[in-house]
C-alpha cells in the first residue's frame, strides 16, 4: 500500500533532530499498487489549494500518481478518514506549484517536458460516444473498415492478458508523409489515427469462441498524442466510449476445462499514455522492426514497408525492407531465442524502460542497442525483496532472475508491465526463462 504521509514539516523535523530513534507520523490515507482509478505506484506529493479558479477545491490537498497518472484532492475531517476524490489522470507528473500570479495549479510534466495548468473540463468531451459514430467502420459488427482505414500486422504482438489483436491505421489527408528510421522511433502527422481491436477467446485455443471485447484509438496531435477505448456489448454489435478514467469487468474463460472468472481492465486516457509516450514513439507497433514482414495493402501483397514506399506513405528508408532489421515472433522456433527474447522486451517493456522513460531504473531495453549494453545481465535492482542475490537477469539462474519474479507477479512483487497484464503470460515467461539458462554465468 502507498501512503501519503500527513504532514511533511513533522517528518523534515524528526530528520533534521539528533535524536537516533524514528517517529512515524500516522498516515491519512493509503491506497493499493495498480493502474486502477484509485491506485498507483509513485507519490508525487502535491499542495494545498487557494486559488480562484476552482472555488470547490478550496482548502483541499491535491497529489498525484507518477505511474498510473491518477490525480485526486484530499479533504481532511477532524476524527473522520479524509474524503478523497479523482479529479483527472496524467502519468509522468513530478511536482506541483502553485502560480504566483492567480493561485492555478501548475505541475511538471516529466515524459512530455512541459510545465501542465490544470483546467475545467469535461471528461469524454470531444469524443463519440459509440465507436459506429468514428466513422472508422462503416459496419462495426462485422469490423467492416471505412475505406481510408488501411490494415497493418506486427512480427511480434504485445502481451493483452489473452487477447488477440488487429491492427489499422488512418492518414490525415492525402499529403502528409510518415518519416521511418531504421531504427527509434518514427515521426507521425498529426491528425494520424491508429486502431487496435481486441478478440478474446472465452475458450483458450479455441478461435471460434473469441468475442470481441475492446478497441483501442491513439489519435496524434501537434502536442502528442491521445488515446480512447471503446467497450463492446455482449452481443458484439456495437461499443461505447470508456469513461475518462477506465473501468474493469470480469469475464468467465475456460482453460482445459476448468471455468474461471478473468478480470478484464479497460484502460483511462492516462493510462494509455503511460505507455504510449513521447520517449516510446507514441505509437508502439508502427516502426521498422514491427512492419518489416508481408502483408497486403490497398489491396496489393508484399512487405509492409515497400508498400508504404510504393503507396507515397512512408519517407526515409533507402535500403529495401530485406536489408531492415526485424522483430523476431515469438513462436518462430528458427529464429536464435535471444532475439525472441529481445523483441519480447522491446515490444513489452522498452516503452519505459529507456532513456528518458517512466520507469527510473537504469537498464535500456530499445533492440538496437548490444545486450551488453542494456545492462540487464547481472544489473542491479532497486528492491532486491530481501535476497541480495537477485539481478534484473542473473545468467543460466531464473530462481534469481528478478524480470521473472515481476512477469509472474509472485514473491511479494507487482506484475510487470503495468498494463494489460491481470494475467500471466506464461508463454512469454518460458521463452525468458529458457533463455536465462541458456546465459552462461
Amino acid at each position: 500500500m502507498l501512503r501519503l504521509i500527513g504532514c511533511l514539516l513533522a517528518w523534515m523535523a524528526v530528520c533534521a533532530s539528533a535524536e537516533t530513534a524514528f517517529q512515524s507520523v500516522p498516515s491519512l490515507h493509503a491506497y493499493p499498487h495498480g493502474s486502477g482509478t484509485g491506485q498507483g505506484n509513485s507519490i508525487t506529493g502535491g499542495l494545498v489549494y487557494h486559488g480562484s479558479r476552482f472555488p470547490e477545491l478550496a482548502g483541499k490537498y491535491l497529489f498525484a500518481d507518477y505511474t498510473s497518472g491518477n490525480l485526486w484532492s484530499l479533504l481532511r475531517r477532524e476524527g473522520k478518514p479524509p474524503v478523497v476524490t479523482r479529479l483527472t489522470g496524467k502519468s509522468a507528473i513530478t511536482a506541483f506549484h502553485a502560480d504566483p500570479t492567480n493561485g492555478d495549479v501548475l505541475a511538471t510534466d516529466y515524459s512530455g517536458g512541459k510545465i501542465l495548468r490544470l483546467v475545467a473540463g469535461k471528461p469524454g468531451a470531444g469524443f463519440p460516444q459509440k465507436l459506429s459514430d468514428t466513422g472508422l467502420l462503416t459496419r462495426p459488427s462485422e469490423l467492416s473498415p471505412a475505406s481510408s482505414v488501411l490494415p497493418y500486422a506486427v512480427n511480434h504482438p504485445a502481451w493483452n492478458d489473452h487477447a488477440l489483436s488487429r491492427h489499422w491505421f488512418v492518414m490525415p489527408d492525402l499529403t502528409s508523409l510518415i518519416e521511418g528510421t531504421k531504427d527509434g522511433n518514427w515521426r507521425f502527422p498529426a491528425g494520424m489515427i491508429w486502431v487496435q481491436h481486441l478478440d478474446l477467446e472465452t475458450e483458450r485455443g479455441n478461435p471460434k469462441t473469441a468475442r470481441p471485447i475492446e478497441t483501442r484509438l491513439l489519435v496524434k496531435n501537434e502536442a502528442g498524442a491521445y488515446g480512447v477505448s471503446y467497450r463492446w456489448n455482449d452481443s458484439g454489435t456495437e461499443a461505447t466510449l470508456v469513461p475518462e478514467s477506465g473501468e474493469e469487468t470480469q469475464i468467465t474463460v475456460s482453460e482445459q476445462g476448468v471455468s474461471r472468472p478473468q478480470t478484464w481492465r479497460f484502460p483511462g486516457q492516462a493510462e494509455c499514455v503511460m505507455c504510449h509516450n513521447p520517449n516510446a514513439g507514441f505509437a508502439l507497433s508502427f516502426n521498422t522492426r514491427q512492419l518489416n514482414r508481408e502483408s497486403i495493402l490497398k489491396g496489393f501483397p508484399g512487405n509492409q514497408l515497400d508498400l508504404l514506399r510504393q503507396h507515397g506513405l512512408l519517407t526515409g528508408l533507402s535500403q529495401p525492407a530485406s536489408a531492415e532489421p526485424k522483430h523476431a515472433s515469438p513462436s518462430d522456433s528458427s529464429a536464435p531465442i535471444g532475439e525472441r527474447s529481445r523483441s519480447y522486451l522491446a515490444v513489452n517493456c522498452a516503452h519505459c524502460h529507456q532513456p528518458g522513460g517512466l520507469s527510473p531504473t537504469p537498464w535500456n531495453l530499445r533492440p538496437e542497442i548490444a545486450l551488453a549494453q542494456t545492462g540487464l545481465i547481472n544489473g542491479l535492482v532497486i528492491n532486491h525483496g530481501g535476497n541480495t542475490a537477485r539481478r534484473v537477469i542473473a545468467p543460466g539462474d531464473a530462481a534469481h532472475s528478478q524480470i521473472l519474479t515481476r512477469m509472474t507477479a509472485s514473491e511479494g512483487f507487482l506484475r510487470m508491465p503495468l498494463v494489460g497484464t491481470r494475467e500471466t503470460d506464461s508463454h512469454g515467461v518460458d521463452l525468458l526463462k529458457q533463455w536465462i539458462m541458456s546465459l552462461p554465468r
